[in-house]
């Protein structure tokens, strides 16, 4: 989980940073951040449903079904986080994509 939270937080920075750029006028620039960010995303959201299917909510089950109370705690830990995770990352990227569409409006529009 640890590597997954990594990439997100990785992917949180190009996120900020294509906004900044979008803000500040330097639209044609976006691109360069935005191919690793969507690879990042891909690659990570992957990562984290490969997780949860192979290993957390699995170990959920397995707990749950033994009775093993320790086993049954890191698994809802391990897939509550992941889940809270991969949600505030791509309500941040939705959020973040919607800006980036805004058309730029042009020097005479925002001068007055």
């Amino acid at each position: 989980m640890f590597g997954i939270a990594n990439q997100l937080l990785a992917g949180i920075a190009l996120i900020v940073v294509t906004t900044l750029l979008v803000d500040s006028g330097k639209r044609k620039y976006m691109w360069v951040t935005l191919g690793p960010l969507c690879f990042v995303t891909l690659t990570s959201i992957y990562a984290a449903v490969l997780m949860l299917k192979d290993k957390f909510i699995p170990n959920l089950a397995a707990g749950w079904n033994s009775d093993d109370y320790a086993k049954m705690t890191q698994g809802s830990l391990n897939t509550g986080a992941t889940l809270f995770l991969l949600i505030a990352y791509v309500y941040m990227f939705w959020i973040a994509a919607n800006k980036w569409m805004v058309p730029e409006k042009k020097q005479s529009e925002s001068a007055s």
